[in-house]
């Protein structure tokens, strides 16, 4: 991925309430591309829900989530055939101990849209880590 346009901005707790802060946010880094790209609050906010079900699903209450992040990538991967790159949106999100807040987004025209990465801090894996060890033993 290349020619990355990024917004420095305050982070955004990502909640209904903050729909118009989102899409202004969104609409500062995209410009006029809107096909491949996040444009809708509610497009982030279901990335925080699902990011949350991801933490839930290894085993960490919500008090632990403190410091998680997520990056997610608007868009979709596009066939090989394709000749041009996209635009696509980048949005960076961290989990708070209120929920999840919106702290970074960037334009990037790549060939390999969709997708998320989810980050966890050491403190987290070694408590998923070890909750996996309790239920094995090594003979």
């Amino acid at each position: 991925m290349k020619n990355k346009t990024k917004n420095e901005m305050k982070p955004i707790k990502l909640t209904g309430a903050n729909k118009i802060a989102i899409e202004a946010a969104l609409l500062a880094v995209n410009g006029k591309a809107c096909v491949h790209t996040y444009t809708r609050a509610s497009e982030l906010i279901s990335g925080a829900a699902l990011a949350e079900l991801a933490l839930a699903k290894l085993g960490l209450p919500k008090s632990a989530c403190k410091g998680a992040s997520v990056v997610l990538a608007s868009g979709q991967k596009l066939p090989s055939a394709y000749k041009y790159k996209v635009k696509v949106t980048q949005a960076t999100l961290v989990r708070v101990a209120t929920g999840w807040t919106l702290t970074e987004l960037s334009s990037v025209e790549t060939w390999h849209g969709g997708g998320s990465m989810l980050t966890l801090t050491p403190a987290q894996d070694e408590r998923i880590v070890a909750g996996v060890r309790a239920g094995y033993r090594v003979a």
